[in-house]
């Protein structure tokens, strides 16, 4: 009798977890420490902070003597308050955005558990291959804005969920703390990752009954009574009676077919439809955030 073979041995969920947030915090530290200060990013951004420190201008930051208004001043602030805990240390100011990557992963972790409570592995296993993502690893390591805004990000998204499972005031106001860490950290590019799932989870989906409890991995929820106040509900009440005009809206919210004059039943508006009009409309801060008011345009044209 051939002797089986044992059965492969695996990371726990917490081991996985914990070996993720160890490898973001060594190369937070180690890849920084590796190279010099680049140009043109880094370098400009470090001057900032530097004359804000110089200068004392902690409300509007200044380079080389002007104005520097191209970039929201969290990250400026951040780096002025560790150097007044440690004096001005390019090591120390070096180290302020990479922490926000471990935020991330962090976050990632939490994600993946709240979106699969059943199967605490998926949320580890996402926050290691995040850590281990070499892109990752480079923009974390740089003193940029995109880690404040990836931590942002998922902190808007975390909030939806709490908010989807009946959060209640802590979730909105947890939504609104995301959203203003995200302007502060890199301006109105924020409500494009954030906008579009914040309205949609109003869309009027057909699928299930109203009132059944939803898994919140899906943030699309149909119309109800606890919506009918969110910016959702009044972006697919204007998509649903004029971009279909198939349907009428029935006493409870929702998009009741109309039938055809041989009695079948036509479909009611398209989520697709009310997706498209918010989709266009986050484009416009994505054009004004690119482009200023000019960009705004684009937003218009995809509408």
């Amino acid at each position: 009798m051939m002797p089986t073979d044992p059965a492969p041995r695996t990371l726990s969920p917490f081991t996985t977890g914990a070996l993720a947030l160890a490898l973001a915090v060594a190369f937070a530290i180690v890849l920084p420490l590796m190279r010099p200060v680049l140009p043109v990013d880094e370098t400009r951004y470090l001057s900032v902070a530097w004359e804000m420190h110089r200068d004392g201008t902690f409300i509007v930051p200044h380079l080389n003597g002007e104005i520097y208004a191209h970039k929201p001043p969290l990250l400026f602030w951040l780096i002025n308050l560790i150097w007044s805990v440690t004096g001005v240390s390019e090591v120390a100011a070096r180290l302020v955005a990479p922490a926000f990557g471990i935020l991330s992963v962090a976050l990632t972790w939490r994600l993946g558990n709240r979106l699969f409570p059943e199967r605490p592995e998926l949320g580890a296993t996402a926050a290691l291959i995040l850590a281990t993502t070499g892109i990752f690893g480079l923009y974390g390591s740089l003193t940029m804005f995109d880690t404040m805004l990836a931590a942002a990000t998922l902190l808007g998204i975390l909030a939806l969920l709490r908010m989807d499972a009946g959060g209640g005031r802590l979730a909105t106001l947890g939504l609104g703390a995301a959203l203003a860490f995200g302007v502060l950290a890199k301006g109105p590019v924020i409500l494009v990752h954030l906008l579009p799932l914040a309205l949609s989870r109003a869309v009027p989906s057909g699928l299930e009954p109203f009132g059944r409890p939803r898994s919140p991995r899906c943030l699309v929820r149909p119309f109800g009574h606890r919506h009918r106040r969110s910016a959702g509900f009044a972006c697919d009440l204007a998509c649903a009676r004029t971009l279909a005009g198939r349907g009428r809206v029935s006493g409870r919210g929702a998009v009741a077919p109309k039938r055809g004059a041989d009695g079948e039943r036509l479909r009611p508006c398209p989520a697709g439809l009310v997706l498209r009009g918010r989709l266009a409309a986050a484009s416009l801060a994505l054009g004004l955030e690119d482009h200023g008011p000019q960009g705004l345009g684009s937003g218009f044209a995809l509408a």
